[in-house]
């Protein structure tokens, strides 16, 4: 990655005023996204960046003096050099990375993945399969749109596979009931699209059947997992009306209720047989393994988008920006237990893969030995954690016994729980939180300074059970344990500098004319990326 810097004179203008000409063919280029000042850190921008599989690069640069920096994902540290070079010249930097993070036994695994072969992407197979490896992904799902796709040719034309597997999956993409990924999925190599599943008027049950249906190694061995659930007209959540307090189906489909979500909510209306039956009733189906709970740099619809002093932003009786963690917890107080993981989505090359994802427990990490069946089974074991950086592991009652994914009976109104947590020293983490039942229960401080690598935490606290809030008894708990930094990962990662295209803010911009839309209460567009990881459950 080659990292510049602008002239003070330029301090707080638009980068595109100075910094690029698109009109003229130029490349845009992201900045640092920290407030500008003399110093000469805070006016930071990549230059260019690129990825190699054999340990040589060749970045393109204009004139100038830049910082090269190096990373091989968030087990490796960085290195950085500065180097200057002149119109014409070439200039030669060696760096070496080393592992500082210990994974052993835990796979790296992509569930979302794009290439070429979706129609809103343009990044090669060849490419991708590349960026995949040089961000320390070991596992790595094909979920083009409506295309299926095999990774497994690239990888071994790109002699990549002792770090890199590839499965072959799909991404269920409807203009209806939302986006649904399937793996392993069987490659036909006659179909066109390999294999794809048609999804017009049809129920969600249907299309969570079909997508057994193809599994490679039949229904029970295929994951199908529900992507960005509260994607504003693509979420299953959103067009199914699934109240985000609640979790209750609500009614949907009315005029009302599309314009009251126009800066939040679908606008594509539910109405055929793909959202009720013949009788009237909602077509949503419970029926899927795995909810995608983090999905690339979306970290603001994490959580329902709240106050600074804490209270969820409501539009009327609606939570105004619902966020996926929480819909989960309602779902886990009410006895369900998706899978939680967390995925890059990555369309193109310069958004980097592996940002977030998802760390599966299989007691090996050797992709050359990776098995598609038991790698599927040991996902659904759910010692599986979704992160962009931290290194986390938990356990209740029993360091053994009580890990994630785990039932613990236990009595008394008490669990000691024990954290584990480890990270990079460019990876930084200020709080470790201990959720019960969907409730904070307990904080750990961390110092943001800490190396996490150098000196691991490992915390052992005595949490209370939920009660019963009349008796006070206690009752049957769920634990989670949520990750939070607050230390820019530029330029590892790319703040989201330029927002995600919403089919809504065409609605929120008539609907604001008409007195309705966004009142300036939401959560922010850009932002730069910050340490998060989250785990499943110990019940």
């Amino acid at each position: 990655i080659a990292v510049g810097t602008y002239g003070a004179e330029h301090a707080g203008a638009e980068p595109r005023s100075f910094l690029f000409d698109l009109a003229a063919g130029e490349s845009f280029r992201v900045t640092d996204f920290v407030p500008d000042t003399d110093d000469v850190s805070t006016r930071r921008y990549i230059e260019t960046s690129d990825f190699t599989d054999h340990g040589v690069a060749e970045l393109f640069v204009r004139p100038g003096t830049y910082e090269v920096w190096a990373t091989r994902g968030p087990e490796y540290d960085v290195r950085t050099e500065q180097v200057t070079v002149g119109a014409g010249q070439t200039a030669t930097v060696g760096m070496t990375l080393t592992r500082v993070v210990d994974t052993t036994g835990w796979i790296a695994f992509d569930t979302h993945v794009h290439t070429i072969n979706s129609l809103d992407a343009s990044y090669p197979v060849e490419d991708r399969v590349r960026s995949l490896a040089a961000t320390g992904v070991e596992w790595a799902i094909a979920t083009d749109h409506n295309y299926v796709t095999d990774y497994e040719p690239a990888i071994a034309a790109a002699d990549l596979s002792r770090w890199l597997r590839g499965t072959v999956g799909l991404e269920l993409t409807t203009l209806e009931s939302g986006h649904f990924n399937g793996y392993p999925l069987r490659y036909a190599p006659g179909p066109i699209t390999h294999g794809a599943v048609a999804w017009s008027q049809r129920p969600p049950a249907e299309l969570f059947a079909e997508l057994r249906e193809a599994g490679r190694y039949g229904p029970d061995a295929t994951i199908v997992q529900v992507n960005h659930p509260r994607d504003s007209i693509l979420g299953y959540f959103n067009q199914y009306n699934r109240d985000a307090l609640t979790a209750e189906l609500g009614a949907a489909g009315s005029l009302d209720a599309i314009v009251s979500r126009a800066t939040g909510g679908g606008v594509i209306g539910p109405y055929g047989p793909a959202f009720f039956d013949d009788a009237g009733q909602t077509t949503y189906s419970s029926d899927f393994d795995a909810i995608e709970l983090l999905n690339g740099k979306l970290q603001w619809s994490f959580h329902h988008f709240r106050t600074p002093e804490g209270a969820i932003v409501m539009d009327g009786e609606e939570v105004a920006h619902p966020g996926a963690i929480d819909d989960w917890y309602n779902l886990l107080n009410l006895g369900h237990r998706y899978i939680a993981v967390g995925s890059s989505d990555a369309h193109e090359g310069d958004e980097e893969t592996g940002y977030f994802r998802t760390m599966v427990h299989f007691g090996s990490d050797d992709p050359r030995g990776l098995d598609e069946r038991g790698l599927a089974a040991a996902v659904r074991t759910r010692r599986v954690y979704a992160t962009n950086g931290p290194f986390v592991d938990f356990w209740v009652g029993d360091a053994t016994a009580g890990v994630m994914g785990r039932d613990i009976v236990q009595a008394g109104p008490a669990v000691d729980l024990g954290v584990t947590l480890t990270s990079a020293p460019w990876v930084s983490v200020e709080r470790v939180n201990i959720v019960r039942n969907g409730v904070l229960a307990d904080v750990i401080e961390v110092d943001p300074d800490r190396d996490l690598a150098a000196d691991p935490l490992s915390v052992v606290r005595n949490v209370q059970l939920a009660t019963d809030p009349v008796t006070g008894e206690p009752v049957d708990s769920w634990f989670v344990v949520e990750v939070i930094g607050r230390r820019s990962f530029f330029p590892m990662v790319r703040p989201l500098e330029l927002p995600p295209f919403d089919l809504t803010d065409a609605l929120g911009s008539i609907a604001g004319a008409l007195g309705f839309g966004d009142d300036g209460t939401g959560p922010p567009q850009l932002y730069p990326i910050f340490a998060y990881a989250l785990t499943n459950p110990v019940w």
